[in-house]
């Protein structure tokens, strides 16, 4: 459960939305930008879970590159996550920034490249809109990207507050969802997700949802440092 966590905490997924069909692509400023793209980016994270201090994490943006998708080119960023300590994943997840939110575009690796477009966080968005997101994952043992499951995302807030390592943050925009702990349990992780534009992920809640009752507070991923080019 603690890698499931982690990886839906910071491996943003994707939507279902259809973008056959494309339109120009128009430069975005970095302050519009919900999680802002540029190689060198840098998130460092400390997690904790409800039975004690977690691990360090840093998710990076690795590379840049031009994917074609619908006849037409779009410049992709690649990012992963990785433990404080230990090397680079050898996969990278393909993101792009459009004026309606964050995009994955698929992802790439050695031996397996899958190339898709689905709006994964609306941007700019009004509170309680929601939307469907299907969840694309990777398999460490078969090095392949395939698509597992559907999500339902809302938009929470858009002006909450969060504490950090890294400072006290304002106007962030929270993104709610839930996972199902396991087909033969009642409960749900529930997922509250923090951005602020401009600066990226800030922070993920999660709290134990059984029979539609909140539980505690079961981990929390909070920035710690970070940079911004």
């Amino acid at each position: 459960m603690k890698a499931v966590i982690i990886f839906y905490a910071l491996v943003f997924l994707t939507s279902c939305k259809d973008n056959s069909t494309l339109e120009p692509v128009k430069p975005i400023e970095k302050k519009d930008q919900i999680m802002p793209l540029t190689v060198g980016n840098r998130w460092v994270y400390a997690t904790t879970y409800s039975y004690g201090q977690g691990d360090t994490i840093i998710w990076e943006v690795l590379s840049k590159t031009d994917v074609d998708i619908g006849g037409g080119k779009i410049t992709a960023y690649g990012m992963n996550y990785y433990l404080k300590g230990s090397a680079q994943p050898d996969y990278q997840w393909l993101f792009s920034n459009k004026s309606d939110g964050l995009y994955v575009l698929g992802g790439l690796t050695k031996t397996d490249t899958l190339i898709t477009m689905y709006l994964k966080l609306k941007y700019p968005s009004v509170e309680n809109d929601s939307y469907q997101v299907i969840g694309l994952r990777y398999s460490r043992s078969n090095e392949i990207f395939y698509i597992k499951d559907t999500l339902m995302f809302s938009l929470v807030s858009t002006s909450d507050t969060l504490e950090t390592p890294a400072g006290k943050f304002t106007g962030c925009y929270v993104y709610n969802y839930r996972i199902k702990q396991a087909d033969d349990v009642s409960g749900f992780d529930d997922f509250h997700d923090y951005f602020v534009p401009g600066v990226g992920l800030v922070g993920t809640i999660v709290r134990t949802v059984v029979r539609n009752k909140s539980g505690g507070i079961t981990y929390k991923l909070l920035l710690s440092s970070y940079s911004i080019k």
